[in-house]
């Protein structure tokens, strides 16, 4: 989910920053000072690639995931010039479903992560109060 969740944050951010006049460079900069993590260093990377006018190697399209990789087509596309707002807010549209979905596949593993306490804190607990009286009775009949 954070591998999903900075993205869809930066695109965000681009697009209620470019609505409200700033420049795409000053974004950019902005969030990769502000936002520590893995999207950040990789948006450092496309931005000092952008600053000397050449493309990423190819490791770095090849290590990036799909939504990844439209990103920086999309940021490329708005540094030739383009307009990127609409697609920002498809973009942003689709991240969130993603979002939710990842969540959702999370939240349907938390019913089997959270039986495992039970086995192995509630369920000796119970086979003691079950086989108490037995091993107390056990144990008088034995000491008399």
């Amino acid at each position: 989910m954070d591998d999903l969740a900075q993205p869809y944050i930066f695109v965000e951010t681009l697009r209620y920053s470019l609505e409200s006049g700033e420049s795409l460079m000053a974004v950019i900069k902005k969030y990769i000072k502000e936002t520590p993590g893995d999207f950040s260093k990789t948006l450092e990377e496309w931005f000092v690639c952008s600053q000397l006018d050449r493309y990423p190697s190819g490791e770095f399209q090849k290590t990036l995931p799909l939504y990844r990789k439209s990103i920086f087509d999309l940021l490329d596309l708005a540094r030739n010039g383009v307009s990127i707002i609409e697609p920002l807010k498809s973009m942003e549209k689709e991240l969130m479903q993603i979002c939710e979905y990842d969540l959702n596949k999370h939240i349907d593993k938390l019913p089997f992560k959270l039986m495992i306490p039970m086995l192995f804190l509630q369920f000796p607990a119970v086979m003691l109060l079950l086989l108490g009286p037995l091993l107390i009775q056990f144990l008088t009949e034995v000491g008399s």
